[in-house]
């Protein structure tokens, strides 16, 4: 039974997924002080709000297991993964709500001319440049 008062965020069971499934990410473990990554932020932010987050490790034997405990999961992985929305496949799939992009966002931004083809205007051709006119003086 929750604490009396406490809020539904409060009792929110969130997952922080953070860990080093790409170079990018293994260098930025490696090299940043601890004081300036982004982990120490959300926790700290979500400790603000009374909730209790727990980092998860994408590289465990028990992640996908582990991440059914939560009810919600927030993306901290860069790169593979992490922003080409495999990560939030696995997510859907498990039925486990998530911030961030859906799966669709984040694979076309992770691929430059899906992308591309997805924003033009209408009638133009990818990485057209448009002509400029010269205002009148």
């Amino acid at each position: 039974m929750p604490p009396p008062g406490s809020t539904p965020l409060e009792r929110a069971r969130v997952a922080v997924v953070y860990g080093g499934l790409s170079a990018e990410d293994r260098l930025y473990i490696t090299r940043s002080p601890v004081e300036q990554m982004s982990i120490t932020a959300l926790t700290r932010a979500l400790a603000g709000l009374g909730v209790p987050g727990v980092v998860l490790d994408p590289c465990e034997r028990s992640f996908v297991r582990t991440l059914l405990d939560f009810d919600v999961v927030m993306p901290a992985v860069h790169g593979p993964y992490g922003e080409d929305g495999r990560l939030q496949g696995l997510l859907d799939y498990l039925r486990r709500p998530y911030s961030g992009s859906g799966v669709a966002a984040l694979a076309v931004a992770a691929r430059g001319a899906s992308s591309s083809a997805t924003s033009a205007p209408p009638g133009t051709t990818p990485g057209s440049r448009t002509a400029r006119h010269p205002q009148p003086t």
